[in-house]
């Protein structure tokens, strides 16, 4: 059949190797390995979500997706699905982002049995945090706290037991916001890192 835009696509004049050919085959590619896992994950039947959000260098929200489910002779999977930016870190728009996560991977709430979040208010509120909402389309998706983040709360409150760590700690994490607070004192130690680099080239090459 005669496609119009799959005629215009095909004699597009383009340089092959410029980044936006090979961005849009990479994101060619990368669909195309997702569909595959998606596919894996549905032959399995149940499977559990996994999400974390976090904000990049540019302080971008950035909401990691992976799904957790049982392969052949009992072998857990956890598949990692991408990042996605959501707009902001409301309960509704995050339930919202894994919910059609999920559709688009063609997986169903139905076959949802399981949560892992952090306990974030937005996360893991009882009434309407991501856990809430996702739970009341699917009651049997039980929520568990993290593991990680869980034992990072409790090395926390260890480390303010212990004086002696907790002020090392403080002293590294003020004189770090020291140097971010000026971009005079920021680029001095832009330079220093570039010379132990380079330095630690040279010994490399040195000593092969």
């Amino acid at each position: 059949a005669y496609i119009p835009t799959l005629k215009q696509w095909i004699e597009r004049k383009n340089n092959w190797i410029s980044d936006t050919c090979q961005n849009e085959i990479l994101q060619m590619f990368a669909h195309e390995i997702q569909r595959q896992l998606g596919n894996e994950i549905r032959q399995c039947k149940w499977f559990s979500l996994i999400s974390n959000d976090t904000t990049d260098f540019d302080g971008r929200e950035q909401l990691s997706i992976s799904f957790r489910h049982i392969g052949d002779n009992f072998v857990i999977h956890e598949t990692f699905m991408g990042f996605y930016c959501p707009p902001d870190t409301t309960s509704d728009t995050l339930s919202t982002c894994l919910i059609d996560t999920m559709t688009r991977f063609g997986l169903s709430m139905e076959d949802l049995r399981g949560q892992g979040y952090d306990g974030g208010a937005n996360i893991a509120g009882v009434n309407h945090g991501v856990q809430a909402i996702i739970k009341s389309r699917q009651p049997k998706a039980i929520f568990v706290h993290c593991t990680n983040h869980r034992f990072d709360l409790a090395l926390q409150e260890t480390v303010r037991e212990v004086k002696s760590i907790e002020k090392s700690l403080s002293l590294v994490r003020e004189t770090v916001n020291l140097i971010k607070e000026s971009a005079k004192r920021k680029s001095c130690y832009e330079c220093i890192g570039n010379d132990l680099e380079k330095t630690s080239d040279d010994d490399y090459r040195h000593s092969k």
